[in-house]
C-alpha cells in the first residue's frame, strides 16, 4: 500500500535533498530479523542470558550482528535515520563495525548500497539512491559492532510498501563463535560470511558471535539449545583460552545442544588463522574428535577444517585475506563462505531426509 494509507498524518521531509517520509523500524510493515527491541534497544539475545554468561557477553548482546529489516518498496531512494552510540575500531572499517548496509533485489538482479553515517550532530543519518523506480525487496542489514538504539527508515512520499517475502529457509540457521563469527573485520555488514551465506541460500539466520568472548559457557548452549533452527553452526575455537579449555567445553557444549534437537544438523569449524604450531593442531583435533564422536553415534554432523579456508599452502594468499593475521577482510569472509557453503548446502538438504 502507499504509505499515505498506512497513515494520513505521515509527513514528508527533506532529506538530503529528497522528500522522504519515516516508519519506525518497529513497524509492523517491516519484517524484523536476528534481533529483537528490548524497549531500549535492539538485542541479539536476552539480557538475562548475556549477563549470566560473561561479562564480554554482556556488553555485546547489544551489538546487532545480524540484525535485519526486511520490506518491498518501488522507492527509488531508501534513507535512515538513526540512533546509535560511538564506536570505532582501529582495524575495521567504520562502514562495517558501525554502519548499515542494504541489499536491494528486483527479480535476478542483486545490488548493494551502503549507508555511510554523513555526520549529523544527534542521529545517524544517510541515504542510498536505488536508481530508477521500480519494485525492489529491500534487506537492511544492522551494523555489526554497534547498538541501535533507534531506528526510522525513509522512502519516497509516494511509495508503495509491501510485506517482505518469506525466507526459503524460514527457520534460522545459528551460528555461535567468535569476533570472526560476529562480522569482524568486514567491509560492511553485508559481506560478513553468516550474512553472505543467508544471501545465497535465502535462509533466515541469527549470529551469536561475541568478540572474544565465544568461550562455550553451558549457559548459553542451554540458551541456543532451546531455540528453533535449521542448522547450528559451532565456531568458538578462536576464543577458547587454551586447548585444556577448549578440550572442556566443545563435547560437553555440542551434547546439550544435542539433548534436544535428536536430528539437527550441525557443524562444525575450527579457527581459520592456522599457523601450524603445535596448539593450532591440537585445538583442531579437538574439535574434530567432537565430531568423529557424533559421526560414529549417527548423528548429522559436519566438519570444516579452518587451515582450509584461506589456503592452505600460500602465506601470501593467507595474508591477504587477513587484516592482522587474524580477522578476514572482505576477500577472507568471502572464502570463508565459499569454504561453509557446500557444507551448509548439505546440512540443509539433511533436514528432507
Amino acid at each position: 500500500m502507499k504509505i499515505t494509507e498506512l497513515d494520513k498524518n505521515f509527513a514528508s521531509e527533506k532529506a538530503f535533498g529528497q522528500e522522504v517520509v519515516y516508519l519506525d523500524s518497529k513497524n509492523p510493515c517491516f519484517a524484523l530479523f536476528g534481533v529483537s527491541w528490548d524497549g531500549e534497544r535492539y538485542v541479539r539475545l536476552p539480557k538475562e542470558v548475556a549477563e549470566a554468561t560473561n561479562e564480554g557477553v554482556k556488553e555485546l548482546y547489544k551489538h546487532t550482528s545480524g540484525g535485519r529489516v526486511r520490506f518491498i518498496t518501488d522507492s527509488p531512494v531508501i534513507a535512515i535515520k538513526a540512533r546509535l552510540p560511538e564506536h570505532r575500531m582501529p582495524h575495521m572499517a567504520d562502514i562495517g563495525c558501525t554502519g548499515f548496509d542494504i541489499l536491494a533485489e528486483a527479480g535476478e538482479k542483486k545490488e548493494h548500497f551502503v549507508l555511510p553515517n554523513w555526520g549529523t550532530q544527534d542521529e545517524y543519518a544517510s541515504i542510498a539512491w536505488l536508481g530508477e523506480r521500480k519494485k525492489r525487496h529491500i534487506t537492511l542489514n544492522f551494523p555489526l559492532y554497534n547498538t541501535v538504539e533507534d531506528l526510522k527508515i525513509g522512502v519516497s512520499a509516494d511509495a508503495e510498501l509491501l510485506p517482505a517475502r518469506p525466507y526459503s529457509v524460514p527457520e534460522p540457521v545459528v551460528y555461535y563463535g567468535s569476533s570472526i563469527t560476529q562480522g569482524g573485520c568486514a567491509g560492511r555488514s553485508g559481506s560478513s560470511y553468516t550474512a553472505l551465506l543467508s544471501e545465497w541460500f535465502d535462509c533466515n539466520y541469527i549470529n551469536l558471535g561475541f568478540s572474544g568472548n565465544g568461550k562455550g559457557e553451558q549457559t548459553m548452549a542451554r540458551y541456543i539449545a532451546g531455540l528453533n533452527m535449521s542448522v547450528f553452526v559451532m565456531d568458538y575455537d578462536h576464543n577458547a583460552p587454551n586447548a585444556e579449555h577448549l578440550e572442556k567445553t566443545h563435547e560437553p557444549f555440542y551434547k546439550t545442544i544435542r539433548a534436544k534437537h535428536k536430528n539437527l544438523p550441525v557443524i562444525f569449524i575450527s579457527k581459520p588463522d592456522f599457523w601450524g604450531s603445535e596448539a593450532d593442531i591440537k585445538r583442531r583435533d579437538i574439535i574434530r574428535r567432537t565430531y568423529e564422536n557424533a559421526k560414529k553415534a549417527g548423528e548429522k554432523v559436519w566438519f570444516l577444517d579452518g587451515e582450509s579456508i584461506f589456503g592452505a599452502h600460500d602465506w601470501i594468499e593467507r595474508d591477504a585475506c587477513m587484516i592482522d593475521r587474524c580477522h578476514p577482510n572482505d576477500l577472507g569472509m568471502y572464502l570463508f563462505a565459499t569454504a561453509l557453503k557446500p557444507l551448509l548446502k548439505e546440512a540443509l538438504e539433511s533436514r528432507k531426509k
